[in-house]
């Protein structure tokens, strides 16, 4: 996704006018308004790499990126406000029997790109909604919703891997005894203590621990190289 959306970032964009003879020529900014916010800004917080590889990400991560358009009466674009995919639900409405963009301002940072914009809805013809791979005609098929499976995994064999290398990858056992001698409370509290002190030996120090009196150890838990 960075190798994507960076290299994408990268192309710069004109506007091109046809010509009669099939041809095209760049039109300067000072013709048309909407070459003149090519060759500067997109808004007044983004450059148009930053925008342009922002919207690739959400492209690439949930298969829909979605840009909230600010107009004049007469319907020229003033500027173009990327929109986070999760705060933007689509509804329809009934009246007007046609999609709404619903948006959700969480943060004082969100509040603020989106100040610009009408206050929750815009309609269809303020937003462009460029989407990748669908199914329902109306979203684009999200790779987190289509690997959560995955992801989760991935994410669980993580935070294993966080616990047992944070305890030096211990194994978690239990020590039993052959014999059938039951122990005092005293006996049991000192021994008890005994193996806490030589556990913290073996971690810190390497030193082994040698059992007595047919005392064993069973491991209950995989190693790392079983895991």
């Amino acid at each position: 996704m960075d190798v994507i959306s960076q290299d994408l970032a990268k192309v710069g964009m004109q506007l091109r006018r046809k010509l009669p003879n099939g041809g095209s020529e760049v039109v300067e900014a000072k013709e048309h308004w909407l070459a003149k916010m090519l060759a500067l800004e997109p808004n007044r917080h983004h450059t148009w790499p930053e925008f342009n590889e922002m919207m690739i990400l959400h492209l690439c991560a949930v298969q829909n990126a979605f840009i909230g358009k600010v107009m004049n009466p007469s319907g020229q674009v003033l500027s173009l406000i990327p929109l986070l995919p999760g705060r933007v639900r689509i509804l329809v409405d009934e009246q007007s029997n046609n999609y709404v963009y619903e948006l959700d301002r969480q943060t004082p940072h969100e509040k603020l790109m989106l100040s610009e914009l009408p206050e929750r809805y815009l309609l269809p013809d303020e937003v462009v909604h460029v989407r990748g791979r669908m199914f329902d005609g109306l979203f684009g098929y999200s790779n987190l919703y289509a690997g959560s499976d995955i992801i989760g995994l991935a994410g669980a064999v993580q935070k294993y891997q966080t616990r047992l290398y944070r305890s030096d990858a211990m194994l978690r056992g239990v020590f039993q005894m052959d014999n059938e001698k039951t122990l005092s409370d005293a006996a049991y509290q000192r021994l008890k203590d005994q193996l806490r002190d030589l556990w913290s030996r073996v971690r810190e120090k390497g030193e082994p621990i040698v059992l007595e009196e047919g005392m064993k150890f069973e491991g209950v838990s995989m190693d790392s190289g079983e895991a």
